[in-house]
């Protein structure tokens, strides 16, 4: 099936569509109804993982650029809309070069945040308590930029028929949106999620293009506001439970579990926390699936490109599945890796040698965890796009030889500020 599929794909290079005038391009629309095809197989993920492990343990996880790029590009080019293949044209060294420049930029602001925590000790909790916060505000704030940043970069080196993504809009007011929601959703008590998600998701499709074309966001967040009712219920009962415990150890006293198997009341009162505590804890990571299934649908819903416009059929339950596959397969890896630290225990059981120990727990558990990471875009970033493109559905009118280059600057390297503050932007 993919072999024919991709004997009928016709790809066009950039060039071949660089330099074809707009007056050249024919402007009669085509009605478009059609999901994106995505025709990857497991056997080509699995040679390029085991190579990708293979390289980050013999580099001690410098070759993660070059991995990182060699997915996106297989991916990519695994994807096909009308017939022709999406591109992904970055590189490896893209991503190790802004990576080096902002880790030097970071560097000195982490050692002048060490010499204030250091001396935020000596005087006082109040200091450290300021000098802390302003770190955490600072740190926060780079994330968002990061993200942004990070968008802005995997568009522009995405294309497709020779035309390339691109992402205007400025970083900096984007961290500081950010910041403002937090806030509000930190006062709203979590109410206001949906529309900090609804706000910050608008200015990236809105400053999004491709070619000359710009996305477009509309509508209100109302779809949104009803799926989280569940998953902030769920948060809403975790938070009540520590509420309770800190009313019990500020009132009668932290929960003894000596005296409360004396006590059957106090003992009902204790596993009535835990179970507060942890139907709180199912509901809201059970069910935040299906939250993010529905943000999903309502974010495609909601985004025009040209006249064309997107429907989901994204079900919740489809990412439930993927990510329990891969729970099952990390306690299998983990049970692996301790039975294995267990038989090689047994070996050495007479040399009571803290560096052997030491040594044959890191020869046992860096490798289980190299594993764990390198198997992920198999299991679960494979079948999430797989599913993804099943899904969508793009439906309007539709011209694509009238797309002309977008004139935005391209960013000249990767995104470093992502890399060195260790968020994946796969």
């Amino acid at each position: 099936m993919t072999d024919s599929l991709g004997q009928k794909l016709n790809y066009r290079s950039d060039a071949a569509r660089a330099h074809v005038g707009a007056a050249a391009r024919p402007s009669a629309r085509m009605m478009v109804k059609e999901s994106p095809v995505y025709d990857g197989r497991e056997s080509e993920i699995l040679r390029i993982v085991s190579v990708n492990l293979i390289l980050n343990f013999m580099t001690l996880g410098l070759y993660r650029f070059w991995a990182k790029t060699r997915l996106r590009r297989y991916f990519l080019s695994r994807i096909a809309f009308l017939g022709d293949r999406f591109e992904y044209t970055g590189t490896g060294k893209e991503l190790f070069v802004g990576f080096l420049i902002v880790l030097a930029i970071l560097a000195p602001v982490g050692v002048v945040f060490q010499f204030l925590s250091h001396y935020a000790v000596s005087q006082g909790l109040e200091t450290v308590v300021v000098v802390q916060t302003g770190y955490a505000l600072l740190f926060y704030f780079l994330i968002q930029i990061a993200v942004y940043r990070a968008q802005r970069y995997r568009l522009s080196r995405t294309s497709w028929r020779g035309i390339r993504g691109g992402q205007s809009g400025s970083a900096i007011l984007y961290a500081l949106f950010a910041m403002m929601w937090s806030v509000i959703t930190l006062f709203t008590l979590g109410l206001a999620y949906p529309l900090m998600r609804r706000s910050l998701q608008g200015y990236k499709i809105n400053n999004a293009r491709f070619g000359d074309e710009s996305f477009h966001f509309e509508g209100g967040a109302g779809a949104l506001c009803l799926a989280w009712i569940l998953p902030w219920t769920g948060l809403a009962l975790v938070v009540a439970a520590f509420a309770l415990v800190g009313v019990e150890q500020h009132g009668t006293g932290p929960v003894d579990w000596e005296q409360a198997m004396q006590d059957p009341k106090r003992l009902l009162q204790s596993f009535g926390y835990w179970q507060l505590l942890l139907g709180g804890f199912l509901l809201f990571w059970t069910t935040l699936f299906w939250y993010r299934a529905a943000e999903l649908r309502y974010f495609a819903s909601r985004t025009v490109f040209d006249e064309l416009r997107f429907t989901s059929t994204f079900k919740g339950i489809q990412i439930f599945l993927i990510y329990i596959a891969y729970l099952i397969l990390m306690l299998l890896v983990v049970l692996g890796a301790g039975a294995l630290f267990f038989a090689a225990s047994k070996v050495f059981i007479g040399a009571n040698s803290w560096f052997l120990q030491s040594a044959v727990s890191a020869a046992v558990i860096i490798p289980a965890l190299l594993l764990l990471g390198a198997l992920q875009p198999l299991i679960v970033q494979n079948f999430l796009v797989r599913v993804f493109c099943n899904s969508l559905i793009a439906q309007g009118t539709f011209s694509p030889e009238r797309l002309l280059q977008n004139q935005l600057d391209i960013p000249r390297r990767g995104e470093g500020l992502a890399d060195a503050l260790d968020i994946d932007a796969f």
